[in-house]
């Protein structure tokens, strides 16, 4: 109610998309295991990427999550309280915001061996907000289903590390 308020949509905007059942919602565990040989070059944890649905939530329990300001500089997420949860804007609401928000590109980077404050176990859980996959995305031609199907299809090709 609060985002779709903010953006001058009705109240249940984002409620009539995410009705018990036909959201698509997802949830994840990842684990980010200590290195014990040094990354390759340019190897990431997890790759540049923005997420494709409207919010993700994102609790961590160590270094290591970059985000790109839209100058295009990388910065590290540091000094977040322990147990904090972190809220990124996901593709679909920076289109339902007209890009008013944005979704902001991020990612995770290999530590270096040496590290001893980032080259640790890490835990991170995440919740995906998903919209229904016949839900039509504001100002374009397209569900989120389609969309999503759209991203998946760019993942499937993106160039992978040796």
């Amino acid at each position: 109610v609060i985002v779709a308020k903010c953006l001058n949509l009705p109240e249940n905007y984002f409620h009539l998309a995410a009705k018990e059942g036909e959201h698509c919602n997802s949830a994840r565990a990842i684990w980010y295991p200590k290195l014990h040989e040094e990354a390759k070059s340019g190897q990431y944890r997890c790759g540049p990427h923005t997420d494709s649905g409207v919010l993700t939530l994102l609790w961590m329990d160590g270094l290591g999550l970059e985000i790109q300001t839209s100058s295009g500089k990388w910065i590290s997420i540091e000094n977040v309280p322990s147990n904090a949860l972190l809220i990124n804007i996901g593709d679909l609401l920076q289109e339902a915001s007209g890009h008013k928000w944005r979704s902001t590109p991020h990612r995770v980077q290999a530590p270096r061996l040496n590290d001893n404050q980032r080259n640790q176990d890490r835990l991170v859980l995440v919740l995906f907000l998903i919209l229904a996959a016949d839900f039509p995305i504001p100002n374009r031609n397209q569900t989120q289903g389609e969309y999503l199907f759209d991203q998946f299809q760019k993942w499937k090709q993106a160039e992978k590390a040796d």
